[in-house]
């Protein structure tokens, strides 16, 4: 782990974080560990306590700018998820949302956009996926951009050739 007080990074599908060092803790009142403390990057007044011992699983440093514009770039050529059934398709949305995999992320948004484009009314789980894929994106490329995330939405439209759609 080499993360620094002050230093963005992403705590899985928590999102953008301040990395605020190390503490020694106490959470099941046995014994004392080592944990990093996150802060959301958002402002909110949470904490997140990750075990130092598997930090290198559960956090990572931003993209880089280059990264950000390659993986839009990229866009176009990531396939939709596809699923047989909706037993499938929960669950593996699930697994993609908790792997912060930003390529397995984009191919359930574009699964549900054309869920959309065929007139179908989505459901509250696809909206919500929708709202909390777009999010987990537009959070940290915004971040990175140094941009809001309607800009960061609209700019990445923009540079696809294609119609912003709201959720």
């Amino acid at each position: 782990m080499n993360f620094h007080a002050g230093d963005k990074v992403v705590y899985g599908s928590m999102g953008v974080c301040t990395f605020k060092g190390t503490e020694k803790r106490t959470f099941d009142g046995i014994g004392e560990k080592e944990y990093c403390k996150l802060v959301p990057a958002d402002g909110s007044s949470a904490a997140y306590y990750v075990p130092a011992g598997s930090a290198d699983e559960k956090i990572r440093p931003l993209l880089t700018k280059d990264q950000v514009y390659a993986l839009i770039d990229e866009m176009p050529d990531i396939e939709p998820l596809t699923c047989e059934n909706s037993h499938e398709w929960k669950t593996k949305v699930s697994a993609v949302m908790q792997s912060g995999n930003y390529e397995n992320i984009i191919s359930v948004i574009k699964a549900i956009h054309s869920r959309r484009r065929s007139k179908r009314k989505l459901n509250y789980a696809d909206e919500r996926t929708m709202k909390t894929a777009k999010s987990a994106i537009l959070g940290e490329f915004s971040v990175i951009l140094g941009m809001t995330e309607s800009q960061t939405d609209r700019l990445i439209c923009e540079r696809l050739g294609v119609k912003c759609e709201t959720v």
